[in-house]
């Protein structure tokens, strides 16, 4: 069986230096973090991608609802992400 943690950071070093946007999509993270319950450190991600990469920027995509306390709790969200350099 192939160690994954090595073959991770094989490619890591192969693609160290390369310039790339990151996507991010709220939808695909947004229930498995509530069911497993894991919060995901956005800064640590950030910190931790830009070890390899020359990152322009990062988009972090999520669902807006229109009004309510969904849509309150999201805005503290994306001011959250803001500060730390997440658009």
């Amino acid at each position: 069986m192939p160690n994954y943690d090595q073959k991770h950071l094989e490619i890591l070093e192969k693609l160290r230096g390369k310039t790339v946007g990151a996507f991010i999509d709220d939808a695909n993270l947004f229930y498995i973090q509530k069911k497993i319950g894991w919060k995901i450190d956005w800064l640590k991600v950030k910190n931790y991608l830009k070890k390899y990469f020359n990152i322009i920027f990062i988009r972090y995509y999520m669902g807006m609802p229109f009004s309510g306390e969904s849509r309150f709790n999201n805005e503290k969200i994306k001011k959250g992400l803001e500060q730390i350099g997440l658009r």
